[in-house]
């Protein structure tokens, strides 16, 4: 049976798996494996998407009834205005989780057109025809017990290797290059679009307002000075 060679695998945790030495059995298997735990990550959002997204429209649904039962109080009232001025309001706050939602969108979209999901370059940073390659097809003919007996009987192995990870490590070429990799802007509601959010909450202040104004001028009015 072949064997697969791995050395330095950094992160053992989804989404955090480098591995920087690898043999050609280790590249097969998880070139076969990455395509399907991918799928199954995107099924997995998808059906968290689904549930959150109930979850928050009921909840929505019982925070705008209870603000709609303080508009009783002009401090409620008072409040809404300035949360939604300052973008603080449920409508900043589900802008927000759109522009978040459209991100990842943009981020899973650029992987895919740079073909991370069908490249070894997802979980590893081998190069081609590295110095150790002749060891590494060596190592992956052998059982787990000649490979031990090899790297036993042959210390300097172990150092040569250590030496080769340390330089794939510091190796500026085994890096990917994102610099075109979308970044996340946060872009807030614009003053408009804030006022709008808030324009019932303005005109049932300006109402109770100036319903306040009136009924005092009517009492004044009718106030006996004697």
């Amino acid at each position: 049976m072949d064997y697969m060679l791995m050395a330095n695998v950094n992160g053992n945790s989804e989404g955090r798996i480098q591995i920087r030495i690898m043999g050609d059995n280790a590249i097969a298997h998880f070139m076969t494996l990455i395509p399907e735990a991918i799928e199954r990550q995107n099924e997995f959002a998808a059906r968290r998407h689904a549930l959150e997204s109930r979850y928050y429209a009921t909840r929505e649904a019982k925070t705008a009834l209870t603000s709609n039962l303080l508009r009783i109080s002009p401090a409620s009232l008072y409040c809404n205005i300035v949360n939604a001025l300052a973008r603080t309001d449920a409508a900043a706050h589900s802008e927000f989780m759109e522009q978040a939602r459209r991100y990842r969108e943009n981020v899973v979209e650029y992987i895919r057109g740079n073909g991370g999901y069908t490249s070894k370059r997802w979980f590893t940073s081998e190069v081609e025809d590295p110095p150790y390659r002749s060891i590494v097809e060596l190592a992956e003919t052998m059982t787990l017990a000649e490979m031990g007996a090899a790297f036993t009987q042959q210390p300097e192995l172990v150092q040569q290797f250590m030496e080769w990870i340390e330089g794939a490590i510091n190796d500026p070429d085994r890096k990917l290059d994102l610099s075109t990799m979308p970044r996340f802007q946060t872009q807030q509601l614009s003053v408009v679009e804030a006022l709008n959010s808030a324009l019932f909450d303005i005109f049932l202040l300006v109402t109770f307002t100036c319903v306040c104004i009136v009924i005092s001028y009517i009492k004044f009015s009718s106030y006996d000075v004697r």
